[in-house]
């Protein structure tokens, strides 16, 4: 329920509070999909045999560039009570559609053969094509190697966006931060 207010803070009378009822519900929604290649800066195999062989642990360092391509939307759903006239489910929308630059590295420790632990970032936007841009994400996490060409991930997850464009009632702009497990599967062709 809102609570309208006049100007200096002072809850308004009951009688206008009875006349204006109604709630907001408002959700967002971010697909993003990263595109880009890797160089790899280091590949080097961190023990040795007797035999002079090189042997586990095996540590990787590839710096990345690339794009990525993001989907932002909001939307905000009004239910009100107008004086006994019922304004339900009036919509209020705006989405975006970026395709922005992505700066990146990612670092592996190989365990063995079928096992390695990895962490990845990247950032994105750099202010660019809005009045703000920018994105981050870190990855850490773990893969096992079940077959030459397939491995399954599984990692923990943070990011956040933040977008806006527009100015005045036409003004669209997210900030949204999430975290959570991260599963994936990587297939080699």
């Amino acid at each position: 329920m809102l609570c309208w207010r006049s100007q200096d803070s002072r809850p308004l009378p009951r009688l206008i509070r009875s006349l204006f009822r109604g709630s907001v519900r408002a959700t967002g929604r971010t697909t993003t999909f990263d595109v880009g290649g890797y160089y790899r800066v280091v590949d080097q195999y961190l023990g040795r045999t007797e035999a002079d062989q090189p042997t586990y642990l095996r540590l990787l360092v590839d710096p990345y560039l690339g794009l990525r391509v993001a989907r932002l939307s909001g939307d905000l759903n009004f239910n009100f009570n107008v004086g006994g006239l019922p304004l339900n489910n009036v919509p209020l929308n705006q989405s975006a559609t970026l395709v922005k630059p992505l700066l990146g590295g990612q670092m592996g420790l190989e365990l063995s053969d079928r096992w390695a632990l990895g962490l990845r970032g990247s950032i994105s936007g750099l202010g660019i094509g809005a009045d703000e841009n920018f994105a981050w994400s870190v990855l850490a996490g773990a893969r096992y190697q079940v077959s030459q060409r397939a491995a399954l991930q599984l990692a923990y997850q943070a990011k956040e966006s933040r977008y806006s464009a527009g100015q005045g009632i036409g003004r669209f702009s997210v900030n949204q931060a999430q975290q959570g497990l991260w599963l994936g599967v990587d297939i080699g062709l």
